[in-house]
């Protein structure tokens, strides 16, 4: 029994001393009009996981620059007929979209770029964007969070 002991300490120590998960950056493409939101939720959501977004929140004309540059990015947050848009041209991973809240009659959805480098991260970033936490903040920024989070 002693040795069965000191040998669950000694595995819990060096659990203890493993180096923490690495951390992701994040890179996020989305339209202005969500800026009020999304940026204090992209700062709980590094505080959280310690996961950086790296927010670009640009107009129409610049998100359309950067896509068809073939910009490296993880996650885009656009208006749902723009998104059905890329969806068809296979830009987005279809099964990833999300809806995420509605403004003056705009459905904004987050979906991952399928040529994205961090999908786990990004996937973390679209599920803490539609979950109740943050809810609050889309509130704030004058948005209805859908029925559905």
């Amino acid at each position: 029994m002693r040795m069965f002991a000191r040998s669950l300490f000694v595995a819990v120590m060096l659990a203890s001393l493993a180096p923490p998960a690495l951390a992701a950056d994040i890179r996020v493409l989305g339209v202005e009009a969500v800026a009020a939101a999304l940026r204090p939720l992209a700062a709980d959501f590094t505080r959280q996981t310690g996961h950086q977004v790296l927010l670009t929140l640009a107009a129409p004309e610049v998100m359309t620059q950067k896509l068809a540059a073939n910009e490296v990015l993880d996650v885009v947050i656009l208006p749902e007929p723009a998104m059905d848009r890329l969806d068809s041209d296979g830009i987005v991973n279809p099964e990833s979209r999300q809806r995420l809240a509605v403004a003056a009659g705009t459905t904004y959805e987050g979906a991952l770029m399928s040529e994205g480098g961090v999908p786990q991260a990004a996937t973390a970033l679209i599920e803490f964007l539609t979950s109740p936490d943050a809810r609050p903040a889309w509130v704030a920024a004058k948005f209805e969070p859908l029925p559905d989070h």
